[in-house]
């Protein structure tokens, strides 16, 4: 195991400092890595249909900046540095994976639909600073506050909220307050209550 972790650091290293062997080598060795990891997580997710374009987007992530991560490999820890490389660039996947699916279908209602009766579409630009005026009428400091921008601002899933201990909430618990959050935003942003895209709040 030492003798295999010491032969990936050495050719990884080649690799960031220009090698086209050294790539081919390392990302040849550190592929089956990449899949059992890929897996663990996709397994999570229960998505393991997912594994080989999550293996292609962690190689393609340590591939575009090879001399950083580089920089940062410990000696002798190179099969548990990438472990962790992998998985956190598969959880980032799925969490994108998931914001996009949110802002094509729950996000962009709760921004265009509300504020857009007459079928506009905001620009991204747009929908950006609408949800930050959405999360100022939020109470501060408060647990919905905290769900609520972990779910529209960064892409966590309700299952992913539930897993953090701090909030005392069950997956089903999280997706029924943020059904109740959402409900009462629309009314709360809603153009009759002197809010709306382009309006600063009157209280």
């Amino acid at each position: 195991m030492l003798e295999e972790s010491a032969f990936i650091e050495q050719t990884f290293r080649g690799c960031a400092a220009g090698s086209k062997l050294d790539c081919d080598a390392f990302f040849r060795l550190i592929r089956p890595l990449f899949a059992r990891v890929a897996g663990r997580i996709s397994r999570q997710y229960s998505a393991e249909a997912d594994i080989d374009d999550i293996v292609q987007e962690v190689s393609m992530r340590i591939a575009a900046d090879a001399s950083g991560f580089a920089l940062k490999l410990p000696s002798d820890k190179a099969l548990s540095y990438f472990s962790v490389v992998a998985a956190n660039a598969a959880r980032d996947w799925f969490r994108a994976k998931g914001a996009k699916k949110r802002g094509r279908d729950m996000t962009t209602n709760l921004n265009e639909d509300t504020f857009c009766p007459d079928g506009e579409r905001l620009s991204s630009q747009e929908k950006s600073l609408l949800l930050d005026q959405i999360v100022r009428c939020l109470p501060e400091p408060s647990r919905e506050k905290a769900i609520f921008q972990l779910y529209f601002q960064q892409g966590y899933s309700a299952r992913e909220i539930a897993a953090i201990p701090a909030l005392v909430l069950t997956t089903k618990g999280v997706e029924s307050l943020i059904l109740r959050l959402t409900r009462q935003l629309r009314e709360k942003l809603s153009p009759t209550e002197g809010f709306g895209f382009g309006k600063a709040s009157s209280r």
